[in-house]
């Protein structure tokens, strides 16, 4: 009985490697991922140190739920749950905080090992020196 599970199993992972579907629920918990480009409102140029924040009132995800954009304006999130009721909080000093909700529109098809498949581009800002 045991090495029939077991060849089961087996071939069960040997499809789903073949068939390219990735593994993206652990458990009970889906894995997501939320990415994209900050870029300075009006211009190609990319905003390095953004502060990036997921706040969700309707799931409990996770993971981390801060991180920072680098060098290029990239951000990559990643963790546990299924975001739903989130958005993310863009923050850098001399630019204008912009929040942004996830929604199924910003959703993209899910790559290897993820469920969930946020891309998000956004434009932040500048602030204007007072005079």
């Amino acid at each position: 009985m045991l090495a029939k599970i077991l060849k089961l199993t087996v071939l069960l992972l040997i499809g789903i490697m073949i068939s390219g579907c990735p593994i993206a629920y652990i458990g009970d918990r889906y894995v997501y991922g939320i990415e994209g480009e900050i870029y300075e409102a009006g211009s190609i140029n990319k905003i390095p140190s953004v502060t990036v924040r997921v706040l969700c009132s309707g799931s409990r995800l996770s993971g981390p739920d801060e991180t920072r954009s680098d060098n290029n304006g990239h951000f990559i999130l990643r963790g546990y749950g299924a975001p739903y009721e989130c958005e993310l909080i863009f923050q850098h000093l001399g630019f204008r905080r912009r929040v942004i909700k996830l929604t199924p529109d910003l959703r993209e098809e899910p790559k290897e090992g993820l469920a969930w498949v946020w891309k998000v581009n956004v434009e932040l800002e500048p602030v204007s020196p007072v005079k």
